[in-house]
């Protein structure tokens, strides 16, 4: 009979961590090192390899954002699939292209052949079971309306049978009595909990599951940055959480994952590889092993430091256990 430890533990474990994204140049000599490996192929294409199966050894899933900007073709992914062989329950979600969410104009013949296209193009991830979810983020400007929610099923609809979570970051769409929340259990899409800079008409952070899957997305809390125009990506990124805001989380996470099958929490405050940091933070906020911490990493955020002698103790730990079996 399960108890409620293991009831607990089961819900942990239903919460899956990782990051947006995992090719940036500015996580060279922090992430990864300086001079990168080549592993699994020569080359630019073996170095984003061996970036990937990095990834892959720290977290439990990745956020493929460049499919927001581009549509990969099926050698690309059968290249993500091939960078993660050594870890079997590492998963992927993936951004749906900003043609379908932010263009002012988009027939339901353009968003079709749109979802079309990228569903052809993660076709490696798909038929291996690796790919769980599709994120469809909409501009801030996106506001609740006939048209927007139309847009949202068109969307969703296009991309059928892949679980769809909808992030929208407006507020007008949870105004009392809008009805936002049935329409997507309607639709069986997700809707992203957010962690953003406050402000304006930004949605707060929410503990809201419209479908089995939950999402929420950290994006860091710069508003000086976030809600200036000319400021670039990683100005508006470039955000490290304290702990205390990231245990903040943890009960929401918690709360999330006791309704459904599984949750992502991926962090997205990528600038200087604070995305990693944190995310393995929240890793050992929720009781989770640690990997070992890329060195650049430690380096340059000191408090990781505890958080891996704490990991290398309960190794050591298990492993005089272990040894001490008959």
């Amino acid at each position: 009979m399960e108890t409620s430890e293991d009831q607990q533990q089961s819900v942990k474990e239903a919460i899956r961590i990782g990051v947006a994204g995992w090719s940036y140049p500015d996580w060279r000599g922090l992430v990864y090192a300086q001079s990168r490996s080549s592993r699994g192929g020569g080359g630019k294409g073996g170095e984003k390899g061996a970036e990937l199966a990095l990834m892959a050894g720290l977290f439990d899933c990745v956020e493929i954002n460049n499919t927001f900007y581009r549509t990969p073709a099926a050698p690309m992914a059968a290249g993500w699939l091939k960078a993660v062989a050594h870890r079997p329950g590492f998963t992927f979600t993936a951004k749906v292209p900003k043609e379908l969410t932010h263009a002012t104009e988009a027939s339901p013949q353009a968003v079709a052949a749109g979802a079309r296209q990228l569903l052809e193009g993660l076709k490696p991830l798909i038929e291996a079971g690796r790919l769980e979810m599709l994120l469809a983020q909409f501009p801030p400007s996106f506001r609740d309306s006939e048209p927007a929610r139309r847009r949202i099923q068109a969307v969703v609809e296009a991309l059928h049978p892949l679980p769809v979570a909808v992030e929208i970051r407006n507020c007008s769409f949870l105004r009392p009595g809008g009805g936002f929340l049935p329409f997507l259990e309607r639709l069986g899409a997700g809707f992203v909990n957010v962690d953003l800079p406050p402000g304006r008409d930004q949605l707060p952070p929410t503990t809201i599951n419209t479908s089995a899957f939950g999402y929420a997305r950290f994006h860091g809390r710069n508003a000086a940055a976030w809600f200036d125009r000319l400021a670039g990506r990683d100005q508006k990124y470039d955000y490290l959480y304290s702990e205390a805001e990231l245990r903040e989380w943890v009960p929401r996470l918690l709360l999330l994952a006791s309704r459904a099958r599984k949750v992502y929490a991926i962090a997205n405050n990528h600038y200087q590889g604070k995305a990693p940091a944190n995310a393995l933070e929240l890793l050992a906020l929720l009781g989770r092993a640690l990997p070992p911490i890329p060195a650049g990493l430690l380096a340059l955020y000191p408090q990781l430091r505890k958080l891996q002698a704490g990991a290398e103790r309960a190794r050591e730990e298990e492993g005089r256990r272990e040894g001490a079996q008959p």
